[in-house]
């Protein structure tokens, strides 16, 4: 796992992204791309000047598929733990259980992320996805009053999808990405592209 600071892009899949820094991985929102299709975004960098040169590649070229789990939240108050590798995430009832999932997102989208897990959150459901062969164990604990979730079995989706990422164009302050599907079959995960500014 890279230790480079990753940042996650979000909504869709031709959002702008901000990252001010001369290397860094952008990690794009979940792909389902057909094969031979491609997308652009661009990433607003205030390091780029116009003489600047953007190396780009695609971290994790052979990625072959990411496994998904759902915990879906049940109660009406209280707290409880969601265990994923063994570390202690709390969710807390807020309202309901659609707030509280999204809150628990909100909470530990960030941490998670660093580890390679991303979690999103729909109407009180927390899916939580990773790399096949990397995926961790989730249990969920009780810790006060009623708050729990039960847990959904693991789906793994291989796919023959290869992202590719290239550079479109610089400019002073941005430049703009391309990603391609150059695989056999549709992309249904991620894409992890990495950047590094130089000066000539």
């Amino acid at each position: 796992m890279s230790r480079i600071k990753t940042v996650q892009q979000l909504t869709s899949k031709t959002t702008q992204v901000t990252c001010n820094a001369y290397d860094s991985i952008i990690q794009t929102v979940p792909l389902v791309d057909a094969l031979d299709t491609s997308f652009t975004f661009q990433v607003n960098n205030s390091v780029v000047q116009d003489i600047s040169t953007v190396l780009i590649s695609t971290e994790y070229p052979t990625l072959t598929g990411v496994t998904t789990r759902a915990v879906t939240l049940t109660g009406t108050s209280g707290t409880a733990n969601v265990i994923v590798g063994g570390v202690e995430y709390l969710a807390t009832f807020t309202t309901n259980l659609t707030t509280s999932a999204a809150n628990f997102v909100t909470s530990h989208a960030a941490a998670l992320l660093a580890l390679g897990i991303t979690v999103t959150a729909n109407s009180g459901v927390l899916t939580f996805s990773a790399l096949t062969e990397s995926f961790p164990t989730i249990t969920v604990e009780n810790v006060t009053t009623d708050l729990d979730a039960t847990l959904g079995s693991l789906t793994n989706g291989a796919t023959t999808g290869l992202p590719f990422a290239s550079l479109v164009s610089s400019q002073r302050g941005s430049f703009v990405v391309r990603v391609s599907n150059i695989g056999t079959g549709a992309l249904n995960n991620f894409a992890r592209v990495q950047f590094k500014v130089t000066h000539n």
